[in-house]
């Protein structure tokens, strides 16, 4: 069994996703799995995937069991078999020691823990001054306490950046649709049973 599975769900996601598969299957740890999570997909997302399952066999593809976000992340954590989980999305890049780097605290820390990291945002529009004091707001936010303290102003785990023990978010229910947006809904909740929040700092994650 791999330590760890990768979830990135997708849906039309060519322009950026055979770079973002790349930057996972250039980690510098290697014993993991990848579930690609298709989403419906009508552009050439699939066989981007299909490509990288036939040249990486940690890659493993897999159609959601419904339609949208929430059905994709709860068919991947049911399909992974990793004890930890690193989510991405499909348009993200991971820097080469993110996974290793998550991993090392992440265990430390114990399973009810979120390992979040530091994250750069880019885009073919310009990134705009609001956007960027935010990413600022995020990226500064390091120690258990401090992101307990800013969770009820906007999630302070950028979903994407997450790393979390699999038994641990499936005991809690996992993914589930509420007013609140899926991956801030799950925070929330799992503040409320006692998990803490750390983000490592060694890590650029960009999306």
């Amino acid at each position: 069994m791999p330590s760890v599975s990768v979830l990135p769900p997708f849906r039309n996601a060519e322009k950026f996703f055979d770079s973002a598969l790349a930057s996972i299957a250039g980690q510098t740890y290697e014993d993991i799995q990848v579930i690609l999570v298709n989403d419906n997909s009508v552009d050439s997302s699939v066989p981007i995937a299909g490509k990288w399952c036939s040249q990486d066999s940690r890659f493993v593809l897999v159609n959601s069991t419904g339609n949208g976000l929430v059905d994709a992340l709860n068919t991947g954590l049911n399909r992974c078999a990793g004890t930890w989980i690193a989510r991405m999305d499909a348009d993200d890049f991971s820097l080469p020691e993110r996974i290793e780097k998550q991993l090392r605290l992440a265990v430390t820390m114990g399973p009810r823990t979120v390992v979040s990291c530091r994250v750069h945002s880019f885009s073919d529009k310009e990134i705009t001054h609001g956007y960027r004091r935010y990413e600022n707001w995020l990226n500064n936010l390091t120690e258990p306490e401090e992101i307990m303290k800013n969770l009820f102003i906007e999630s302070p785990v950028p979903h994407p950046s997450a790393f979390y023990h699999r038994k641990s978010i499936l005991s809690e229910g996992g993914y589930t649709e509420r007013e609140l947006p899926e991956d801030y809904e799950l925070w929330l909740r799992l503040w409320s049973r006692g998990y803490r929040f750390w983000n490592n700092r060694s890590i650029v994650w960009r999306s």
